[in-house]
Protein backbone atom coordinates (compact mmCIF):
# COMPACT_ATOMS: atom_id res chain seq x y z
CA UNK A 1 0.00 0.00 0.00
CA UNK A 2 1.31 3.85 -0.79
CA UNK A 3 2.59 5.21 2.64
CA UNK A 4 2.08 8.72 2.98
CA UNK A 5 5.12 10.71 4.12
CA UNK A 6 3.31 13.06 6.50
CA UNK A 7 2.20 10.65 8.74
CA UNK A 8 3.77 8.44 11.23
CA UNK A 9 3.73 4.61 10.69
CA UNK A 10 2.51 2.00 13.20
CA UNK A 11 4.12 -1.27 12.30
CA UNK A 12 2.22 -4.38 14.11
CA UNK A 13 4.16 -7.57 14.30
CA UNK A 14 2.97 -10.80 15.06
CA UNK A 15 6.35 -12.62 16.22
CA UNK A 16 7.37 -16.10 15.19
CA UNK A 17 5.60 -19.11 17.20
CA UNK A 18 7.91 -21.92 18.30
CA UNK A 19 8.51 -24.82 16.00
CA UNK A 20 6.52 -27.62 17.29
CA UNK A 21 8.68 -30.46 16.71
CA UNK A 22 5.90 -32.83 16.43
CA UNK A 23 2.58 -31.31 15.04
CA UNK A 24 3.83 -28.21 13.32
CA UNK A 25 1.97 -30.15 10.34
CA UNK A 26 3.71 -27.94 7.71
CA UNK A 27 2.51 -30.95 5.48
CA UNK A 28 -1.19 -29.62 4.85
CA UNK A 29 0.57 -26.00 4.21
CA UNK A 30 2.19 -27.64 1.61
CA UNK A 31 -1.35 -29.27 0.16
CA UNK A 32 -2.89 -26.10 -0.19
CA UNK A 33 0.27 -24.11 -1.33
CA UNK A 34 -0.09 -21.40 1.61
CA UNK A 35 2.30 -20.05 3.99
CA UNK A 36 0.29 -20.35 7.08
CA UNK A 37 -3.11 -21.22 8.83
CA UNK A 38 -4.92 -17.93 10.11
CA UNK A 39 -3.77 -14.57 11.19
CA UNK A 40 -4.45 -14.09 14.74
CA UNK A 41 -7.63 -11.55 15.12
CA UNK A 42 -5.95 -9.33 17.93
CA UNK A 43 -3.99 -6.91 15.43
CA UNK A 44 -6.80 -6.98 13.02
CA UNK A 45 -9.17 -5.56 15.67
CA UNK A 46 -6.63 -2.98 16.80
CA UNK A 47 -6.07 -1.82 12.85
CA UNK A 48 -9.73 -1.77 12.56
CA UNK A 49 -9.92 0.98 15.01
CA UNK A 50 -6.92 3.17 13.52
CA UNK A 51 -7.46 5.88 12.32
CA UNK A 52 -5.97 5.91 8.76
CA UNK A 53 -5.85 9.82 7.82
CA UNK A 54 -3.42 10.01 11.31
CA UNK A 55 -1.13 6.79 10.78
CA UNK A 56 0.33 5.00 8.00
CA UNK A 57 -0.52 1.20 9.33
CA UNK A 58 2.04 -1.33 8.19
CA UNK A 59 2.14 -5.24 9.31
CA UNK A 60 4.14 -8.21 9.19
CA UNK A 61 3.49 -11.80 10.14
CA UNK A 62 7.13 -12.82 11.23
CA UNK A 63 5.41 -16.60 10.53
CA UNK A 64 4.94 -15.78 6.96
CA UNK A 65 7.66 -12.85 6.10
CA UNK A 66 11.05 -11.33 7.89
CA UNK A 67 10.65 -8.04 10.26
CA UNK A 68 11.46 -5.10 8.24
CA UNK A 69 14.22 -3.72 11.00
CA UNK A 70 15.37 -0.96 8.74
CA UNK A 71 12.04 0.82 8.88
CA UNK A 72 11.70 3.35 11.10
CA UNK A 73 8.22 3.54 12.45
CA UNK A 74 6.71 5.73 15.45
CA UNK A 75 4.97 2.82 17.39
CA UNK A 76 5.85 -0.72 17.41
CA UNK A 77 2.92 -3.11 18.21
CA UNK A 78 3.29 -6.50 19.44
CA UNK A 79 0.81 -9.45 20.21
CA UNK A 80 1.88 -12.17 22.29
CA UNK A 81 0.78 -15.74 24.03
CA UNK A 82 2.86 -17.70 26.21
CA UNK A 83 4.50 -19.78 24.00
CA UNK A 84 6.31 -16.72 21.63
CA UNK A 85 6.36 -14.04 24.00
CA UNK A 86 9.91 -14.78 24.10
CA UNK A 87 9.56 -13.82 20.31
CA UNK A 88 7.92 -10.62 21.19
CA UNK A 89 10.82 -9.78 23.66
CA UNK A 90 13.83 -10.30 21.35
CA UNK A 91 11.58 -7.92 18.54
CA UNK A 92 10.77 -5.19 21.06
CA UNK A 93 14.88 -5.35 22.19
CA UNK A 94 15.78 -4.68 18.83
CA UNK A 95 13.24 -2.04 17.91
CA UNK A 96 13.85 -0.45 21.48
CA UNK A 97 17.95 0.10 20.53
CA UNK A 98 16.62 2.79 17.90
CA UNK A 99 14.80 4.62 20.42
CA UNK A 100 11.59 3.41 18.90
CA UNK A 101 8.88 2.78 21.49
CA UNK A 102 6.97 -0.89 21.48
CA UNK A 103 3.76 -1.82 22.92
CA UNK A 104 3.00 -5.63 24.12
CA UNK A 105 -0.55 -6.88 24.55
CA UNK A 106 -2.30 -10.14 24.61
CA UNK A 107 -2.84 -12.86 26.81
CA UNK A 108 0.34 -13.55 28.70
CA UNK A 109 1.15 -10.03 29.50
CA UNK A 110 -2.53 -9.99 30.86
CA UNK A 111 -2.18 -12.90 32.57
CA UNK A 112 1.57 -13.02 34.11
CA UNK A 113 1.42 -11.91 37.43
CA UNK A 114 5.46 -12.19 38.27
CA UNK A 115 5.83 -10.01 34.73
CA UNK A 116 8.58 -7.25 35.96
CA UNK A 117 11.08 -6.70 33.69
CA UNK A 118 10.55 -6.66 30.42
CA UNK A 119 11.97 -4.48 27.10
CA UNK A 120 8.29 -2.75 26.13
CA UNK A 121 7.85 0.97 26.69
CA UNK A 122 4.11 -0.19 27.52
CA UNK A 123 2.00 -3.11 28.13
CA UNK A 124 -1.47 -3.46 27.72
CA UNK A 125 -3.25 -6.03 30.57
CA UNK A 126 -7.04 -7.20 29.37
CA UNK A 127 -8.78 -6.65 25.67
CA UNK A 128 -7.56 -3.72 23.92
CA UNK A 129 -10.16 -2.33 21.69
CA UNK A 130 -11.97 -0.16 24.51
CA UNK A 131 -8.18 1.51 25.69
CA UNK A 132 -6.26 1.55 21.60
CA UNK A 133 -7.40 5.41 20.39
CA UNK A 134 -5.96 6.28 24.61
CA UNK A 135 -2.87 4.81 23.75
CA UNK A 136 -2.66 6.12 20.03
CA UNK A 137 -3.35 9.62 22.18
CA UNK A 138 -0.53 9.42 24.49
CA UNK A 139 1.65 8.36 22.13
CA UNK A 140 1.45 11.12 19.93
CA UNK A 141 1.53 13.70 22.72
CA UNK A 142 4.88 11.25 24.29
CA UNK A 143 3.06 10.47 27.68
CA UNK A 144 2.86 6.86 26.64
CA UNK A 145 1.98 4.60 30.36
CA UNK A 146 3.86 1.91 31.02
CA UNK A 147 0.77 -0.30 31.82
CA UNK A 148 -2.42 0.05 30.01
CA UNK A 149 -5.56 -1.86 31.83
CA UNK A 150 -9.13 -2.38 30.75
CA UNK A 151 -10.61 -4.35 33.72
CA UNK A 152 -14.04 -4.57 31.47
CA UNK A 153 -14.52 -7.24 28.44
CA UNK A 154 -14.69 -5.16 25.27
CA UNK A 155 -17.88 -5.44 22.74
CA UNK A 156 -17.94 -7.57 19.88
CA UNK A 157 -17.13 -4.61 17.22
CA UNK A 158 -17.85 -4.83 13.67
CA UNK A 159 -14.79 -5.65 10.99
CA UNK A 160 -13.98 -3.61 8.09
CA UNK A 161 -12.93 -6.26 6.38
CA UNK A 162 -12.04 -4.05 3.09
CA UNK A 163 -10.09 -1.65 5.16
CA UNK A 164 -8.20 -4.53 7.16
CA UNK A 165 -7.34 -6.89 3.62
CA UNK A 166 -5.75 -3.31 2.54
CA UNK A 167 -3.06 -4.37 4.89
CA UNK A 168 -3.12 -8.61 5.58
CA UNK A 169 -2.52 -10.70 2.78
CA UNK A 170 -4.76 -13.10 3.26
CA UNK A 171 -4.47 -15.29 0.23
CA UNK A 172 -1.43 -16.73 1.98
CA UNK A 173 -3.53 -18.61 4.87
CA UNK A 174 -5.98 -21.79 4.56
CA UNK A 175 -8.09 -20.04 6.73
CA UNK A 176 -9.64 -16.13 6.96
CA UNK A 177 -10.38 -15.99 10.87
CA UNK A 178 -13.35 -14.28 12.12
CA UNK A 179 -14.58 -14.16 15.69
CA UNK A 180 -18.55 -14.45 16.18
CA UNK A 181 -18.47 -14.51 19.90
CA UNK A 182 -16.11 -13.97 23.41
CA UNK A 183 -16.01 -16.14 26.12
CA UNK A 184 -16.71 -19.56 27.44
CA UNK A 185 -19.51 -20.54 30.41
CA UNK A 186 -17.41 -23.70 31.27
CA UNK A 187 -14.78 -23.54 33.87
CA UNK A 188 -11.84 -26.15 32.90
CA UNK A 189 -9.08 -25.97 35.27
CA UNK A 190 -6.15 -25.29 32.54
CA UNK A 191 -7.86 -23.23 29.94
CA UNK A 192 -7.21 -19.19 30.47
CA UNK A 193 -9.61 -18.31 27.60
CA UNK A 194 -11.80 -17.57 30.71
CA UNK A 195 -9.82 -15.69 32.59
CA UNK A 196 -8.96 -13.76 30.22
CA UNK A 197 -12.11 -13.37 27.72
CA UNK A 198 -14.92 -14.43 30.86
CA UNK A 199 -17.26 -17.36 30.94
CA UNK A 200 -20.25 -15.02 29.87
CA UNK A 201 -20.66 -15.01 26.00
CA UNK A 202 -20.58 -11.70 24.23
CA UNK A 203 -21.99 -11.60 20.97
CA UNK A 204 -20.86 -9.88 17.64
CA UNK A 205 -23.76 -8.87 15.05
CA UNK A 206 -24.67 -11.57 12.91
CA UNK A 207 -25.20 -8.83 9.84
CA UNK A 208 -22.27 -7.37 10.27
CA UNK A 209 -19.98 -10.81 10.18
CA UNK A 210 -22.19 -11.37 6.90
CA UNK A 211 -20.78 -8.49 5.60
CA UNK A 212 -17.76 -9.41 6.40
CA UNK A 213 -17.70 -12.62 4.95
CA UNK A 214 -19.76 -11.50 1.71
CA UNK A 215 -16.40 -9.31 1.44
CA UNK A 216 -14.14 -11.83 1.32
CA UNK A 217 -15.59 -14.82 -0.11
CA UNK A 218 -14.92 -14.40 -3.68
CA UNK A 219 -10.99 -15.27 -2.87
CA UNK A 220 -11.25 -16.90 0.58
CA UNK A 221 -14.01 -20.08 1.05
CA UNK A 222 -12.68 -21.19 4.55
CA UNK A 223 -13.87 -19.87 7.20
CA UNK A 224 -12.42 -20.26 10.53
CA UNK A 225 -14.53 -19.09 13.51
CA UNK A 226 -12.15 -18.63 16.70
CA UNK A 227 -14.99 -18.18 19.16
CA UNK A 228 -13.85 -20.39 22.31
CA UNK A 229 -16.98 -22.47 21.92
CA UNK A 230 -18.76 -21.23 18.76
CA UNK A 231 -22.35 -22.96 20.82
CA UNK A 232 -21.54 -21.19 23.99
CA UNK A 233 -24.77 -19.22 23.61
CA UNK A 234 -26.90 -21.83 21.52
CA UNK A 235 -29.93 -19.75 20.79
CA UNK A 236 -27.61 -17.53 19.20
CA UNK A 237 -25.14 -20.01 17.59
CA UNK A 238 -28.44 -21.23 16.39
CA UNK A 239 -29.39 -17.81 14.54
CA UNK A 240 -25.68 -17.47 13.33
CA UNK A 241 -25.95 -20.75 11.58
CA UNK A 242 -29.42 -20.28 9.86
CA UNK A 243 -27.92 -16.94 8.80
CA UNK A 244 -24.91 -18.79 7.55
CA UNK A 245 -26.86 -21.00 5.69
CA UNK A 246 -27.52 -18.87 2.69
CA UNK A 247 -23.85 -18.02 2.30
CA UNK A 248 -21.46 -20.07 -0.06
CA UNK A 249 -18.33 -20.74 2.47
CA UNK A 250 -17.57 -23.90 4.43
CA UNK A 251 -16.35 -23.11 7.92
CA UNK A 252 -14.68 -25.09 10.88
CA UNK A 253 -14.59 -23.58 14.49
CA UNK A 254 -14.33 -25.34 18.02
CA UNK A 255 -16.89 -26.39 19.68
CA UNK A 256 -17.90 -28.10 23.29
CA UNK A 257 -18.84 -31.88 22.81
CA UNK A 258 -22.37 -31.52 23.90
CA UNK A 259 -23.27 -30.31 20.67
CA UNK A 260 -24.14 -33.87 19.57
CA UNK A 261 -26.97 -33.94 21.48
CA UNK A 262 -28.49 -30.52 19.90
CA UNK A 263 -29.84 -32.42 16.54
CA UNK A 264 -31.37 -28.91 15.83
CA UNK A 265 -27.93 -27.17 16.05
CA UNK A 266 -26.32 -29.96 14.23
CA UNK A 267 -28.68 -29.86 11.32
CA UNK A 268 -28.26 -26.25 10.87
CA UNK A 269 -24.61 -26.29 11.03
CA UNK A 270 -24.45 -28.76 8.50
CA UNK A 271 -26.80 -26.71 6.29
CA UNK A 272 -24.25 -23.65 6.68
CA UNK A 273 -21.51 -25.30 6.07
CA UNK A 274 -19.80 -26.81 9.00
CA UNK A 275 -17.26 -28.64 7.47
CA UNK A 276 -14.85 -29.81 10.76
CA UNK A 277 -15.75 -29.16 14.52
CA UNK A 278 -12.55 -28.90 16.81
CA UNK A 279 -13.79 -30.67 20.44
CA UNK A 280 -11.46 -31.01 23.23
CA UNK A 281 -12.48 -34.89 24.58
CA UNK A 282 -9.11 -34.24 26.66
CA UNK A 283 -9.14 -37.86 27.86
CA UNK A 284 -10.69 -41.12 27.39
CA UNK A 285 -10.12 -41.57 31.61
CA UNK A 286 -12.66 -40.31 34.14
CA UNK A 287 -10.04 -39.40 36.33
CA UNK A 288 -8.25 -36.98 34.14
CA UNK A 289 -11.99 -35.79 33.23
CA UNK A 290 -12.65 -34.61 36.75
CA UNK A 291 -8.97 -33.58 37.77
CA UNK A 292 -9.22 -31.27 34.51
CA UNK A 293 -12.56 -30.08 36.01
CA UNK A 294 -13.96 -30.97 32.21
CA UNK A 295 -17.58 -31.63 33.66
CA UNK A 296 -19.36 -30.87 30.18
CA UNK A 297 -17.28 -34.20 28.96
CA UNK A 298 -17.53 -35.83 32.30
CA UNK A 299 -21.83 -35.70 31.78
CA UNK A 300 -21.26 -37.39 28.25
CA UNK A 301 -18.62 -39.25 28.69
CA UNK A 302 -20.53 -43.15 28.83
CA UNK A 303 -21.74 -41.46 25.08
CA UNK A 304 -18.38 -40.72 23.25
CA UNK A 305 -19.79 -43.35 20.57
CA UNK A 306 -22.87 -41.29 20.12
CA UNK A 307 -21.06 -38.37 19.99
CA UNK A 308 -19.09 -39.07 16.89
CA UNK A 309 -21.81 -41.10 15.38
CA UNK A 310 -24.40 -37.57 15.36
CA UNK A 311 -21.79 -35.34 14.17
CA UNK A 312 -20.20 -37.35 11.33
CA UNK A 313 -23.58 -38.32 10.27
CA UNK A 314 -24.47 -34.66 9.49
CA UNK A 315 -21.50 -35.18 7.31
CA UNK A 316 -19.09 -32.77 10.23
CA UNK A 317 -15.89 -34.68 10.34
CA UNK A 318 -14.34 -34.01 13.98
CA UNK A 319 -10.71 -32.85 14.90
CA UNK A 320 -10.05 -34.23 18.56
CA UNK A 321 -7.44 -32.81 21.02
CA UNK A 322 -6.06 -35.32 24.36
CA UNK A 323 -4.06 -33.79 26.81
CA UNK A 324 -1.18 -35.98 28.91
CA UNK A 325 0.03 -36.03 31.78
CA UNK A 326 -2.64 -35.01 34.24
CA UNK A 327 -1.81 -36.49 38.06
CA UNK A 328 -3.99 -39.75 37.28
CA UNK A 329 -2.05 -40.99 34.12
CA UNK A 330 0.57 -43.41 33.89
CA UNK A 331 2.35 -44.86 31.30
CA UNK A 332 -0.65 -47.17 30.31
CA UNK A 333 -2.28 -43.46 29.34
CA UNK A 334 -0.58 -43.30 26.04
CA UNK A 335 -1.58 -46.62 24.85
CA UNK A 336 -5.25 -45.31 26.30
CA UNK A 337 -5.79 -42.70 24.23
CA UNK A 338 -3.99 -44.24 20.91
CA UNK A 339 -6.66 -47.19 21.43
CA UNK A 340 -9.50 -44.45 21.93
CA UNK A 341 -8.08 -42.48 18.72
CA UNK A 342 -8.23 -45.99 16.88
CA UNK A 343 -11.35 -47.07 17.89
CA UNK A 344 -13.50 -43.82 16.82
CA UNK A 345 -11.64 -43.61 13.50
CA UNK A 346 -10.14 -40.04 14.46
CA UNK A 347 -8.13 -38.84 11.58
CA UNK A 348 -7.25 -35.65 13.18
CA UNK A 349 -5.85 -35.51 16.10
CA UNK A 350 -3.70 -33.55 18.62
CA UNK A 351 -2.44 -34.63 21.47
CA UNK A 352 -0.62 -32.15 23.97
CA UNK A 353 1.44 -32.57 27.46
CA UNK A 354 -0.56 -31.06 29.97
CA UNK A 355 0.41 -27.06 30.30
CA UNK A 356 0.06 -25.15 33.07
CA UNK A 357 -0.53 -22.06 31.13
CA UNK A 358 -0.19 -18.47 33.82
CA UNK A 359 -3.93 -17.39 35.13
CA UNK A 360 -4.95 -20.45 35.00
CA UNK A 361 -6.13 -22.89 37.86
CA UNK A 362 -3.75 -25.51 37.17
CA UNK A 363 -0.85 -22.78 37.02
CA UNK A 364 -1.23 -21.78 40.24
CA UNK A 365 -1.63 -25.05 41.77
CA UNK A 366 1.77 -26.24 40.13
CA UNK A 367 3.33 -23.03 41.64
CA UNK A 368 2.31 -23.63 44.97
CA UNK A 369 3.08 -27.01 45.04
CA UNK A 370 6.66 -26.09 43.67
CA UNK A 371 6.03 -28.62 40.86
CA UNK A 372 7.18 -26.22 38.03
CA UNK A 373 10.51 -27.55 36.62
CA UNK A 374 11.60 -25.26 33.66
CA UNK A 375 10.74 -21.38 33.36
CA UNK A 376 11.60 -21.24 29.06
CA UNK A 377 8.66 -19.96 28.21
CA UNK A 378 9.18 -20.95 24.37
CA UNK A 379 8.82 -24.71 26.00
CA UNK A 380 5.15 -23.32 26.45
CA UNK A 381 4.29 -24.88 23.07
CA UNK A 382 2.05 -27.95 24.77
CA UNK A 383 5.39 -30.46 23.51
CA UNK A 384 7.14 -30.34 26.36
CA UNK A 385 6.63 -31.28 30.07
CA UNK A 386 7.02 -27.95 31.89
CA UNK A 387 5.77 -29.53 35.72
CA UNK A 388 7.00 -33.02 37.22
CA UNK A 389 4.22 -35.29 36.55
CA UNK A 390 3.13 -37.44 39.52
CA UNK A 391 3.76 -40.97 38.01
CA UNK A 392 6.25 -40.83 35.53
CA UNK A 393 9.12 -38.64 34.75
CA UNK A 394 9.30 -35.62 32.48
CA UNK A 395 10.91 -37.64 29.79
CA UNK A 396 8.92 -40.40 30.05
CA UNK A 397 5.67 -38.02 29.12
CA UNK A 398 7.67 -36.29 26.39
CA UNK A 399 8.88 -39.33 25.12
CA UNK A 400 5.24 -41.04 25.70
CA UNK A 401 3.56 -38.41 23.41
CA UNK A 402 6.28 -38.44 20.41
CA UNK A 403 5.48 -42.84 20.48
CA UNK A 404 1.41 -41.59 20.77
CA UNK A 405 2.57 -39.57 17.22
CA UNK A 406 4.25 -42.32 15.56
CA UNK A 407 1.50 -44.84 15.89
CA UNK A 408 -1.63 -42.52 15.20
CA UNK A 409 -0.05 -41.15 12.24
CA UNK A 410 1.66 -44.00 10.26
CA UNK A 411 0.60 -44.91 7.16
CA UNK A 412 -0.96 -48.02 8.97
CA UNK A 413 -3.75 -46.06 11.35
CA UNK A 414 -4.15 -43.40 9.05
CA UNK A 415 -5.47 -46.40 6.71
CA UNK A 416 -7.13 -48.22 9.08
CA UNK A 417 -9.26 -44.80 10.32
CA UNK A 418 -10.23 -43.90 6.67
Amino acid sequence: MKSHPEKETIYFIVPRFPYRFITDFKFSLKIYNMKGYSFPLALPSLINLTDETRWNLVVTDENISPIDYHLQPSLVVLTAMTCFFDSAVKIAKKFRQKNIPVICGGIHVSLYKNLKEHPFSSIVIGEGEDIWNEILDDHSKGLLKPVYTNDRHSPLLAINAEKVNRYIDYSQYIFYSIQATRGCPFDCNFCAVKEFNGRETRHRDIESILDEIRHVQKTKKEIFFVDDNIIGDKKYAKDLFHALAGEDIFWTSQSSVNIAFEKDLLHLAAQSGCEYLFLGFESPQKESLTLLNKQVNLSGQDRYPEIFHNIRSHGIEIMASFILGNDSDTRESFKRIIDFIEKNHIVFAMVNILTPLPGTKLFETMVSSSRMIDDDFSHYDLQHAFFAPAKMSAAELESGLCSVYQEIYNLNSLYRKT
